[in-house]
């Protein structure tokens, strides 16, 4: 059982890491010129480059990072990752690894950098080239929702049911839940309510995200599922 499960891990981390070709689409953008500590992280990470900066520090479960060329990333392994956090780097990025402790991977290309004062253990292994998935790092300046101040989820975390409330009528709608990789996993069409209920019963432990596209106008905000 031991070998078999091994075995599984290594196919795994094969089809995470994708040789030098990673296909997890991120999800969590930081942008060029910014300095990010992030605490409530949904989703892969990427970072855009030149000039930015993340403090990936926070004891956060698995993460999944690509640094661009002349963005810095801080990073520190958790524990509370049971399986492996991927970090990928473009030359002429830099990772400081910050003591801590949890499997991780580091794929690199050549001329990254790879600043470990702690002696942290980790696994890398290098590419001539990494091709990472193509991300919009133009930020762009999104439509005013009136939805903002006004729409909310509760409870959460929540472990059965969660429910979406709005002051303002919801007009019809469709709602999207994302899992911590980004993946679609659930979608509802809403009618013109005040509120409504998705079942989430269904649902793994985790982070998520739930999208609400109201007539072109979109909305996120992130939930937690934490079962007894």
């Amino acid at each position: 059982m031991k070998t078999i499960l091994l075995f599984q891990f290594w196919i795994i981390s094969f089809c995470v890491v994708g040789q030098c070709n990673p296909s997890i689409f991120p999800t969590e953008i930081y942008y060029s010129n910014s300095t990010v500590t992030p605490t409530n992280v949904s989703g892969p990470e990427y970072l855009c480059g030149p000039n930015t900066i993340v403090y990936d520090t926070v004891e956060i479960g698995c993460r999944f990072v690509y640094a661009n060329a002349f963005s810095t990333l801080y990073f520190k392994p958790t524990i509370s990752c049971a399986t492996a956090s991927y970090i990928w780097l473009k030359s002429n990025s830099i990772l400081n690894l910050v003591q801590g402790t949890g499997p991780t991977f580091v794929i690199h290309e050549l001329g990254a950098i790879i600043n470990n004062p702690f002696g942290v253990t980790i696994s890398s292994s290098t590419c001539v080239a990494i091709t990472f998935p193509v991300v919009n790092c133009t930020p762009t300046v999104l439509k005013e929702n009136a939805y903002d101040n006004h729409f909310d989820i509760y409870p959460n975390p929540a472990n059965d049911v969660l429910k979406i409330v709005s002051i303002n009528e919801i007009k019809p709608s469709k709602i999207e839940i994302l899992n911590c990789f980004g993946q679609l996993i659930k979608k509802e069409t809403v009618s013109e309510v005040n509120s409504f209920n998705i079942k989430i019963n269904d649902l793994p432990n985790g982070i998520y995200t739930l999208n609400l596209d109201n007539s072109g106008i979109r909305s996120s905000k992130k939930f937690v599922v934490l079962k007894q």
